[in-house]
């Protein structure tokens, strides 16, 4: 039978080289950046418990554990109202600009339709098959510029 030591000596360097990949199988982002972010709020999680506790030790100075708890508590129930507010206000904030920049792309594409329409009405009437040939040939390099 193995014990935990020698299964931690099998398992260690395969979970650190699957760790240190360059990216993810399926979303292709790093998985060393995902870590570090992850560590990053698990230290914010417990800085910030840490903070409520110092503050709660500073509140017990001057007033009873009763009043100091519900000081506390009303400092965590502010900053989360004002976290729940900014995110809120964000949100509308980029909501916004993305609808605006929607409804400029789209008069831009209905300005540039309706010139073409104006310009190319003829001559593609005139010569149909070099027409499909051009727009072909044009649709062939969008693609690959743009996937």
């Amino acid at each position: 039978m193995m014990d935990a030591k020698t299964l931690f000596a099998i398992a260690e360097p395969y979970i650190i080289e699957r760790l240190l990949q360059n990216g993810a199988p399926l979303t292709g982002k790093s998985k060393a950046g995902f870590g570090c972010l992850i560590t990053a709020l698990i230290c914010a999680c417990a800085g910030a418990g840490f903070l409520v506790y110092a503050l709660y030790q500073w509140l017990l100075f001057n007033f009873t554990p009763d009043i100091a708890a519900a000081l506390t508590g009303a400092a965590l129930m502010f900053l989360s109202a004002l976290s729940i507010l900014t995110a809120w206000g964000l949100l509308k904030y980029q909501k916004m600009k993305s609808r605006a920049l929607q409804r400029q792309m789209s008069e831009t594409v209905e300005e540039l339709i309706e010139l073409a329409n104006g310009e190319l009405a003829e001559p593609v009437r005139d010569h149909p098959k070099a027409a499909l040939l051009i727009a072909s040939c044009a649709g062939l390099i969008a693609g690959h510029k743009l996937l």
